[in-house]
This record gives C-alpha cells, structure tokens and sequence, in this order.
C-alpha cells in the first residue's frame, strides 16, 4: 500500500487518544459541577479514556469487540431506556469506533465477495422501495434500518477491519463461553423458566436454543486453533452449548444441531473429529436430561409433540397461512418491514417485506457466507458452520436481523475478504493493489496455499482469550 498513508494512520492512531483525553478531561470538569448523575456519567467517560489512552485505538477496540461477542449471547440483557439496544451492541458501538480510524486509513482497498455485493445491492434497493410504499413508511424504515444494521453493515464493518485469524478464533471462543454464562444464569435462577424451559440472559426460550446452537457451531473452529491439551476444556463447552440446546426446549435448534453434528464428518472427512464432537454434544444432552423437568418442555419431547408443542405448532400454521396470503397480494414490491418478524419463517419474512426479488438478495447474502465452508483453505472454512446453521434455521424461525446471530455469522465474511487479499497478494506480489497490509491487519496472516507464512504447520491458539499467543498466523 501506501507508505505515507499508512504512517499517517499509524501516527494517528497514536496521537489520537491523548488529544481525546485532553478534550474530554476539560469538558468533564464542567460536566460533573452540574449534578450527581452527571458526575458519574463523567467518571465513566473519564475512565474510558483512561482506558483508551492506555490500551491505544487498536488493542483497546479489539477488547471491547472480544467482550461485546461475550455478551453477545446475551440478548435479553438491555439498555433501560431502549430495549432493543443489548449490552453487546454498545460494546460494539464502542469498539469499532475506536478501530475506525486504523480501518479507514489502514488500507487503500478491498475486494468484498461478488455473491455478498450483489444480494446487497438487490436488498438496498428493494427494501428501500418496499417501505417507501409500506403503509407506514416510517414504522416499515425503523424495522428496515434494524435489518441494515445487522444483516449488512455488522458483515461490513468486519470485512474492512480483516481482523488476524488469531482474533477472529478469540472472538470465537468468547461467543461460545458467552453461552455457557447464559445457561449458567439460567440454573441458577431456576425461577425463570417460561413453560418450563430455560431462558437464561435472553429475552425467549428459543433464543438461548439458537445461542447454543451457533455456540457448538463454532466449536470446529475453535478445535483447531487451539492445542491438544486444552481439547478437553473446549469439548465441556461443546457440551454445554449442546445442553443449552436441550434446555431451551426449542426445537428449530435441536434439528439445526443434530444436521450440524452429522454434517461434520461428512465434509471434514474426519470419523475420530465428529465421534469426539458427538460425545461432546450426547453428555451436553444427558446432563441437560437430568436437570431437566419432567413436564414434557424438553427439546426432543417437545419435537414428538409434547408440552407446548400442540399449541405452538397451530399458531405457527396460522401465521404461515396469513403470511403466505399476504406475499401473494405484493409478490414482487412486498409490504414494508413492519411486520418483518411476526411470521415464525424468515425466508417468508423477507419474502413479505420486500418481494422476491428482495427475498433472492437475502438468500445471496446467506449464500455468500455459505461458500466460505468451500472456498476457502481448511481448517479455516470451519467458520462458516454457523452460517450454515442459520440457513438450516431460518425456515423455522423469525430472527432475522440480531445481532447474536449476525457477530458470529460475520466472521465467514471477514475470513473470505482475507482469503482473497491474501491471494491477490500471493498472485500480484507485495505491491499488488490490494497489498494492504495496515495496522493489526497482516492480511489476517493467511497463506492461500493454507500453510503458514513461517512454514509451520498446526501452530496452536493461545489458551488466554485475550494473550498474544503464537498462533497470529493461518494453520493447515
């Protein structure tokens, strides 16, 4: 890239979080003479710029991004004032503001997925022009700008921060012990339990299965960035990712896993890798058994149509029905996002908000994501096993657009755009045009013949979550 670019951004990056504290120190002086809660608002204010000043732009927005997928998980966990704003999203919010400049002046270019760009375009047309002919147009764009933030800029802003695969395997492990505080949550207050099903720190039994179900997903991943002696740790989190599953009573999830599960051997031609993940996933559900209550609200009871399975099953076959009925009056322009979530079907959801063709640009953005799990090098394609769940997932349920599907999903993406700047680098040579190598970057340390760049190969993951560790690089 660049040179003077990237020294500008470096030297930025530097500077920056001084003249922040400065600014910010002599406003909060004046701030906290005002009131009590003000003066703690300032404290608060004043201590993330400490926090900031210390950990730098880079490290200190990486943090916060690895916390934010902790909680991730958590969706039930919300601000006062706004519910539909988590815990999670402000740590988002907080961490990628501070990588914002290393990402806009860190590289001169990116090459996004063509399958991703066009299913985007498609939606920022067609989604636009459904609600500005919803019947109400404002309703239809507050849900329309949820669908934006999830399901378009979260997968963006990871691709054009193309965080190193020893992050991104960090930020893996934090969602899947994010799900084991869950759960944890959960046992403890027995208290809570809708129907008798586990509800943990979400906002709806479904929601903790769907967390654990992406949880186990990422567990491949996981598996093969770290070393054999912590694989017993990582297979009692499988377990409990599997058990919160169980728990939860949902359904939907129980299926997605079990496809998940039989999946692995098949496409990582490996019998001893899914015997191992099996019986990670059989103690999670035997544990989850035994603590569970008799009344018939277990995943596989529920599935034999038990419990609630009765009643839940005619009111999803009501929706489908009235849903159905509606796409078909506006099959092409759809009716808006105001009801975007109410029809237990997101393919149908979609269908309805913003027509078929809108319905086919979802369908490619899911599909960009899918093609990771064989475009890419092994073992790194294993991240786009969650991905793959949510498309086995979405014709059973209604979440389209949160964000404790969509952080883990992103993760795909920002291993493909790394794929491909490591191939345009491996093709074009050190000054190719989209040899970006800018800070905390090094093009993800992915080699596209799948062979680490210092010639070693199974170089392990650090077992602290947040230490530099050795395994900064891509593994065969």
């Amino acid at each position: 890239m660049n040179i003077p670019d990237l020294r500008v951004g470096r030297a930025f990056a530097a500077v920056a979080p001084w003249l922040l504290m400065g600014l910010l120190t002599t406003a909060l002086i004046f701030v906290a003479r005002e009131g009590l809660a003000l003066a703690i608002l300032a404290v608060a204010a004043a201590g993330f710029v400490l926090y900031v000043a210390y950990f730098g732009l880079e490290r200190g927005g990486r943090y916060l991004v690895v916390l934010g997928f902790f909680c991730a998980p958590w969706s039930g966990v919300v601000l006062p004032m706004a519910s539909f704003v988590t815990f999670s999203d402000v740590l988002f919010a907080m961490g990628f503001g501070l990588l914002l400049p290393i990402m806009i002046l860190g590289r001169t270019s990116l090459r996004l997925p063509l399958v991703w760009v066009v299913g985007v375009l498609i939606s920022l047309v067609m989604g636009t022009l459904a609600s500005l002919l919803a019947g109400d147009i404002l309703a239809s764009f507050n849900m329309y700008a949820r669908y934006l933030a999830g399901v378009i800029i979260l997968p963006l802003v990871f691709m054009l921060w193309r965080p190193r695969i020893q992050v991104i395997g960090h930020l893996a492990m934090a969602y899947s012990l994010g799900v084991v505080a869950s759960i944890g949550y959960g046992v403890i207050k027995t208290g809570e339990r809708p129907g008798a099903r586990f509800i943990g720190m979400t906002e709806h039994p479904n929601v903790l299965g769907i967390t654990g179900m992406i949880g186990l997903a990422l567990i491949p991943f996981i598996w093969s960035r770290i070393d054999a002696k912590w694989h017993w740790f990582w297979l009692g989190v499988a377990a409990v990712n599997a058990a919160t599953v169980w728990f939860s009573g949902s359904r939907a999830a129980l299926v997605v896993t079990v496809m998940v599960v039989l999946m692995w051997p098949v496409v990582e031609r490996s019998f001893r890798g899914g015997l191992w993940l099996g019986l990670g996933g059989a103690v999670g559900l035997l544990v989850a058994d035994n603590f569970m209550s008799k009344s018939g609200d277990s995943a596989i009871a529920r599935l034999l149509g038990g419990g609630s399975a009765g009643a839940s099953d005619s009111a999803r076959a009501d929706l489908l029905e009235h849903y159905w009925n509606e796409f078909l009056e506006r099959p092409l322009l759809g009716s808006g996002f105001e009801e975007a979530v109410l029809g237990h079907n997101v393919w149908l959801q979609v269908a309805y908000s913003m027509g078929i063709v809108g319905a086919i640009g979802f369908v490619l953005i899911i599909l960009a994501g899918c093609l990771v799990l064989l475009t890419v090098p092994r073992p790194l394609h294993r991240i786009a096993y969650p991905v793959i769940a949510y498309a086995g997932l979405a014709g059973l349920t209604s979440v389209i657009w949160d964000r404790f599907i969509w952080a883990p999903l992103a993760l795909a993406f920002a291993v493909a755009v790394s794929t491909a700047a490591a191939r345009t680098v491996e093709r074009d040579g050190p000054g190719g045009s989209d040899a970006t190598e800018g800070p905390g970057d090094n093009c993800s340390g992915v080699d596209p013949s799948g062979r680490d760049r210092r010639g070693t190969d199974d170089v392990p993951l650090a077992p602290n979550l947040l230490s530099p560790g050795p395994a900064a690089h891509f593994t065969r």
